[in-house]
C-alpha cells in the first residue's frame, strides 16, 4: 500500500500497489460469504423467537422471522415490522439501532454501514442478475488507536481492484502523530 498525506497531515489517501488479478472463483466465494452473514444474522433473529416463546414457535412467527435491514428509515415503529414484531420491545429497539439508515458518526457507524452492503448484495435476484465481481471489500488499515484525532475513513468499495486505485482514504480533526503514519504500509 502507497500512502499520500495532504493537508498538512489530516487526510491520508491509501492507495493499493503490486495487486495480483482477481481469482476467476472469487464472485462465488464472496456470494457465499454473504450469503452466510445474512444467514447468521437471520439465526440470531430466529433464536431470539425461539427464547420468547420457549422453544414452541407459532408457525406464522417462524415463518416471518428474520433480521430486517432497512437503507431507509420506515414510518412505522420496530416493533411493528413483519419480522420481529413478536419480541419484546426492547430487543426490536436494539435491532433498530443497528440499521444502515442511522447515519450517526460512532463505533457502530461501520457496522451499519457494512449490514446495508450484506443487505444489497445479498438481496440481488440472482435468477436475473448473477454476481460478477470487478472490485472486492479489501482489508485496509484502521487506525482504532487514534480516536482522540477524530479519525473518520472511507472505504473506496465498487473500485477495480488494480494497481493504483485508491482504496481508502482517513481524514482527522486533528493531526496524527508523525511516528504513527507511516509514509508507505506494507501488508502481507
Amino acid at each position: 500500500m502507497r500512502t499520500v498525506s495532504s493537508q498538512g497531515g489530516l487526510r491520508y489517501d491509501f492507495y493499493a500497489e503490486n495487486v495480483p488479478p482477481l481469482p476467476a472463483n472469487l464472485p462465488l466465494i464472496l456470494e457465499d460469504a454473504y450469503f452466510n452473514l445474512r444467514g447468521a444474522l437471520d439465526y440470531l433473529v430466529y433464536q431470539l423467537h425461539e427464547r420468547r416463546y420457549r422453544g414452541t414457535i407459532p408457525e406464522d412467527a417462524a415463518e416471518q422471522a428474520q433480521f430486517p435491514i432497512r437503507p431507509q428509515a420506515p414510518k412505522s415503529n420496530p416493533d411493528k415490522w413483519q419480522s420481529i414484531k413478536n419480541l419484546a420491545r426492547r430487543l426490536c429497539a436494539a435491532i433498530a439501532w443497528l440499521q444502515p439508515y442511522n447515519q450517526r458518526k460512532e463505533s457502530l457507524h461501520g457496522v451499519r454501514k457494512h449490514r446495508g452492503d450484506i443487505n444489497a448484495i445479498n438481496n440481488i435476484d440472482k435468477r436475473r442478475r448473477l454476481h460478477v465481481v470487478l472490485s472486492a471489500p479489501r482489508a485496509v488499515p484502521f487506525m482504532a488507536s487514534l480516536p482522540s484525532y477524530g479519525l473518520q475513513h472511507e472505504p473506496a468499495f465498487g473500485v477495480p481492484v488494480e494497481s493504483g486505485s485508491l482504496v481508502n482514504i482517513f481524514t482527522f480533526d486533528r493531526k496524527p502523530p508523525e511516528e504513527m503514519m507511516s509514509p508507505r504500509l506494507e501488508f502481507p
